[in-house]
């Protein structure tokens, strides 16, 4: 039987902190079992970016596109177009749309924020349309993404590194949205409080590299997802190796182009 593989599925690999040792860290990502991930980005410039570090790794990179909410304010409705046709036109390669989402930190006032969650019901649209996955941004706004993707009808989501509270976290569950859990639950109380309560179907993993790593302030890698996974099977008093063939399975359910089809 083969072994279960892990799946980083939240990651923004292609950015110029990884150009001087990205082989290296994909080597060391492989050589903990994880078998690919999926990069997200979060603007125009961005996607082209990822893009090229997609074609050069293919075998590991598995691209997303969308608009971050701090990007949303601050661009026009013309690069919201085009972020839209360049999805459109690499539909087919895409694991998902994303980073999309909500941040309410003070930074924003009540114009960016509104401009934030128009930019998200789009892309919330365009995923149903393109039966496409969306990997959701949500800091200090939690309730207010769960909110927003229920009431658009979101038909695909995962909310990653989701700082909300547990209780949040349990109605996003039973919405049908998954949760991707980053290695910095090993040093944060709010994710070792939602990771329990969440139903095992609805777990994922995520490195979010380079940052929420396992150590605050050092660069993060894809190979930490390992450690997420542990710290979410000692949270859960559950078997390692049994968490891992689920959370695989969950994976694939959820993002069926990253996941490399079962061999017979």
């Amino acid at each position: 039987m083969t072994r279960p593989a892990l799946y980083d599925t939240h990651c923004h690999l292609h950015t110029e902190v990884f150009d001087k040792d990205r082989d290296d860290v994909i080597a060391r990502a492989l050589n903990r079992g994880v078998r690919r991930v999926l990069a997200v980005a979060e603007d125009l410039d961005d996607a082209w970016r990822l893009l090229d570090v997609a074609d050069r790794w293919a075998d590991f990179v598995v691209p997303a596109i969308g608009i971050h909410p701090d990007r949303a304010p601050l661009i026009s409705d013309g690069e919201v177009a085009e972020v839209e046709l360049l999805i459109r036109r690499h539909r087919a390669r895409l694991g998902a749309i994303g980073e999309v989402g909500l941040d309410h930190r003070p930074r924003w006032d009540d114009a960016a924020r509104a401009r934030q969650a128009e930019v998200l019901r789009h892309m919330v649209r365009l995923g149903n349309e393109l039966d496409l996955p969306l990997s959701v941004h949500s800091r200090g706004a939690g309730r207010h993404v769960l909110d927003l993707l229920a009431d658009a009808s979101c038909q695909s989501a995962v909310l990653h590194a989701f700082d909300g509270r547990a209780v949040h976290g349990e109605r996003g569950a039973a919405a049908g949205w998954s949760f991707s859990v980053p290695p910095s639950v090993v040093r944060s109380r709010q994710k070792q409080k939602l990771v329990p309560r969440l139903p095992v179907g609805a777990l994922l993993l995520e490195s979010d590299a380079p940052v929420l790593g396992p150590q605050a302030r050092a660069r993060n890698e894809p190979a930490n997802v390992a450690l997420a996974l542990s710290e979410m099977a000692r949270l859960r008093g559950e078997d390692e190796s049994g968490l891992t063939g689920v959370v695989e399975q969950n994976t694939r359910r959820r993002f069926p182009r990253l996941v490399p089809p079962v061999s017979r």
